[in-house]
């Protein structure tokens, strides 16, 4: 059994994944950018924003490139 890859395009919102992700029964997406995978989603990445979202100023968030 193999189980489905799911994927998102980059301008697809963080509210939105969640969603996505919670109906599938999934813990990651992969992100897309031009028809190219440019990165990975996870359910650590949203639990972050959703806790830093409500504790943080957004300027006191960091972002990491990958």
């Amino acid at each position: 059994m193999r189980t489905p890859i799911f994927s998102v395009d980059g301008k697809t919102s963080i509210k939105d994944c969640a969603k996505l992700m919670l109906k599938n029964n999934i813990s990651s997406l992969i992100v897309n950018k031009d028809n190219d995978e440019y990165g990975i989603i996870t359910k650590s990445d949203l639990v972050k924003k959703f806790y830093t979202k409500q504790t943080k100023k957004k300027s006191d968030i960091k972002i990491h490139d990958t």
